[in-house]
């Protein structure tokens, strides 16, 4: 054998016993991980997960699984579209099991608030949901259209279940004005301005809503001639409880 021809052979023996430890460093990153990702109690496929310290990578089967080498202490990362991405830190238990099953939720979905009133314009006719000009009925005033047509509005008619509808408009339309009114003034003001006394706020609310010029501005949304006729009212309730006190 020539002499370069050992030369050659020493030097590729040199480097091949120096990258040994280097290679067997490469091969193995700590222990071999087993894990199943569940989500909505469903294996979930296509998880990405990742080894922050390794930066090694894994994505999850059809059947929820994946295998990843990791060793204690390390971080792992679980990403997935639409749910919310999960850190895990390595410990003995999870090495030990086969597999150790990890958990992912949904992701929230927040809308930002919209401001209806800073678009008048937009409204359920503008928008198709309804045609324009049609009727609009409240759940009560539903129930008594339904209640009074056809057949069943006969036989509602000789049970008395047509009264008792009816009555139910009524009551909803003092409900929805009983409802305006609270938001209309404070109680102090009921109470300094109108001398109405604390305890008697609530009655003399429901004594307006029997005026129907009051409940009729109330619902035009006419602030000024509210409190115009509410001073009135407030005038004419205090006068009488002071005829039935005497």
């Amino acid at each position: 054998m020539s002499k370069e021809v050992m030369n050659v052979i020493f030097a590729f023996s040199f480097v091949f016993l120096f990258s040994i430890p280097m290679i067997r460093g490469q091969e193995i990153h700590g222990k071999m991980l087993s894990g199943l990702i569940i989500s909505d109690s469903i294996p979930l496929e296509g998880a990405v997960i990742t080894n922050l310290n390794s930066k090694l990578q894994a994505v999850s089967d059809h059947s929820g699984r994946f295998y990843l080498h990791a060793n204690k202490g390390e971080n792992l990362s679980f990403s997935a579209s639409g749910l919310k991405t999960i850190t895990e830190l390595v410990n003995q238990n999870m090495l030990n099991s086969d597999p150790y099953t990890f958990y992912m939720e949904a992701a929230a979905n927040e809308l930002k608030e919209v401001i209806i009133k800073q678009y008048p314009e937009i409204n359920a006719e503008k928008l198709g949901i309804t045609k324009p000009g049609q009727v609009k009925f409240t759940p009560a005033e539903r129930k008594l259209y339904s209640g009074s047509s056809g057949i069943v509005g006969l036989i509602n008619l000789f049970s008395g279940e047509l009264k008792t509808l009816k009555a139910n408009v009524n009551v909803e339309k003092k409900e929805n004005s009983l409802q305006k009114l609270d938001h209309l003034l404070e109680d102090k003001y009921y109470t300094q301005d109108l001398k109405i006394p604390a305890e008697l706020i609530k009655g003399f609310k429901y004594y307006c809503i029997e005026d129907d010029e009051f409940v009729k501005t109330l619902r035009s949304k006419d602030r000024f001639v509210c409190m115009f006729l509410i001073i009135e009212l407030a005038s004419e309730y205090n006068r009488k409880r002071a005829e039935i006190n005497e």
